[in-house]
């Protein structure tokens, strides 16, 4: 054979030899299901809930204030007063006898609120609430004392609202602006906020505690810590706080302190609901405590900075049992980079019907946790789905359970699984020792993953729990959905009846904002 010959057989070896390595290469990177490096996307879910905003303005008011207004005034709508402060004081004067509610309409316009407290005083009664409300057209806007032309300043403990030890009272369709510290703080009972706006807040957006309190409708953007802390109810008696934080769009938090959960909600017996929460650089929503829910949310584009904790997380420990955490979509979390997660519960947390979509890092961590119900959710695209550690080695909470109520009449009725837990270490082989991963149910949920496996169970997890019916499949065996490439992953009854786990439809048009 010539040399020619030679080296042109030579160059053709290596060029098939090239595209050959292209070929495989491109493959594995087609088919590499993973969002941290780009390559894959599932669509996400297209058929949630759709927000319609709905207007709160007071139609009439029994005083008026305008930005145009004189506190020597009347406070009627031709003659309205200038500051809520003189409003207030015409509200205490008034008698409520025969009246059912008492409406201050506040006229549009910015007010220099700096800093205004409504106490038990200032409060309405069971039968006649007192309403402080937008009216007409424009903008309301309580401004705090902090400058917006980017100027520094001290940051302080002070509120533009802040209620100590008000009830029944009522803010609709107010802007809260330039705080020095939180925009909201609310230390009472029976109150709500309902389309309210808080943004560029050194501190929170809103600070919770007290009972029977409602936050609707309103949208919280650029706080500098959490916009949401809520903490209320009874630990002993389990006694329900009846906070309701309901319908609201929660982004860019976490201005000043980026490594603060968006959401955090303490104590008993709040209801976290159809909210939608993106563009956070930490976690989500932080839970603890007894009976609360977090349900029905739309949580996207989150952990975007720090990967630290999940979207939804709670902490390690056995004295945070019963909560809920339940037809949530979570998808797109961190920035390419990192590998976050979607959901670390707490110990006896309910987690279900959760649609989880695109995470980079793990969609379930338990954390060494135990006696948490993980079924009917749908994975699609996690780089571990479900993750189960070994048995957890901090023996310092044990003595947190010892130190907390689990043996009371009222946690045996409402939280048995907890009440049944010992501490005992000569009992550390039995399911009952807290600190190992017992009692756990993982079955019924669909997976969507290119290894078509679970994730990464240990095996003490799978010995003391029960793990198992399961639906793995690969992200292409999309057609048991009813139109997946276009986001809708409903699945028909039809199609039901052959799978080989029990598992009900999520309801995704009651996801998200409404």
């Amino acid at each position: 054979m010539s040399k020619s010959a030679s080296k042109n057989r030579l160059i053709t070896t290596v060029v098939c030899l090239v595209l050959a390595i292209s070929i495989l290469a491109g493959t594995f990177l087609i088919f590499r299901p993973y969002y941290y490096n780009n390559i894959y996307l599932a669509p996400n879910p297209t058929n949630l809930s759709s927000f319609s905003s709905a207007s709160g303005d007071a139609i009439y008011g029994d005083f008026y204030v305008g930005p145009n207004g004189s506190d020597s005034y009347s406070g009627t709508q031709e003659h309205p007063f200038a500051t809520i402060k003189k409003a207030k004081e015409a509200v205490k004067k008034l008698n409520k006898k025969y009246r059912n509610h008492v409406v201050v309409a506040i006229l549009a316009g910015t007010y220099d609120i700096g800093s205004i407290e409504f106490n038990e005083k200032d409060s309405g009664s069971e039968s006649c609430r007192i309403i402080y409300a937008a009216c007409g057209d424009g903008e309301v806007i309580f401004k705090g004392n902090a400058p917006t032309t980017g100027e520094n300043f001290a940051m302080t403990d002070d509120a533009v609202i802040e209620i100590k030890g008000g009830k029944y009272l009522s803010f609709s369709n107010i802007t809260v602006d330039s705080a020095t510290g939180a925009g909201i703080k609310v230390d009472g009972k029976n109150i709500d906020f309902s389309g309210c706006t808080v943004q560029n807040t050194a501190g929170c957006g809103i600070e919770i505690n007290g009972s029977n309190i409602t936050v609707a409708n309103c949208t919280f953007s650029k706080t500098g810590s959490s916009a949401i802390v809520s903490n209320g109810g009874n630990a002993k008696k389990l006694t329900k706080a009846n906070i309701i934080i309901e319908n609201n769009l929660i982004y860019s938090t976490c201005v000043f302190d980026k490594k603060q959960p968006a959401v955090v909600i303490q104590g008993v017996g709040t209801e976290f609901t159809n909210n939608e929460i993106l563009n956070t650089p930490s976690c989500a929503v932080y839970y603890s405590g007894n009976l609360n829910k977090i349900e029905y949310n739309y949580i996207h584009n989150c952990l975007l900075e720090y990967d630290a904790a999940a979207a939804v997380a709670a902490p390690q420990g056995y004295v945070n049992y019963g909560n809920f955490v339940r037809y949530n979509c979570i998808s797109m979390l961190g920035n390419g980079d990192n590998s976050p997660t979607a959901v670390q519960p707490a110990s006896g947390s309910t987690v279900r019907g959760n649609m989880i979509i695109n995470v980079p890092g793990k969609g379930v961590d338990l954390n060494c946790g135990r006696d948490i119900n993980l079924t009917n959710n749908i994975f699609i695209n996690c780089k571990t789905t479900i993750s189960a550690s070994e048995a957890n080695e901090n023996t310092a909470l044990l003595a947190e359970l010892e130190n907390s109520p689990y043996q009371s009449k009222e946690w045996k009725e409402k939280l048995p699984e907890c009440s049944a837990l010992v501490t005992d270490p000569n009992k550390k082989s039995e399911p009952e020792f807290a600190l190992n991963p017992s009692g756990s149910i993982i079955e019924n949920n669909i997976i969507m993953h290119a290894s078509k496996k679970i994730g990464s169970i240990s095996p003490v997890t799978e010995k003391y729990s029960t793990v198992g019916n399961n639906l793995c499949m690969n992200l292409t065996e999309t057609d048991i959905f009813t139109d997946a490439k276009n986001g809708i992953y409903t699945i028909s009854d039809s199609v039901l009846n052959t799978l080989s786990i029990d598992f009900s439809n999520l309801p995704f048009d009651s996801m998200g904002r409404y």
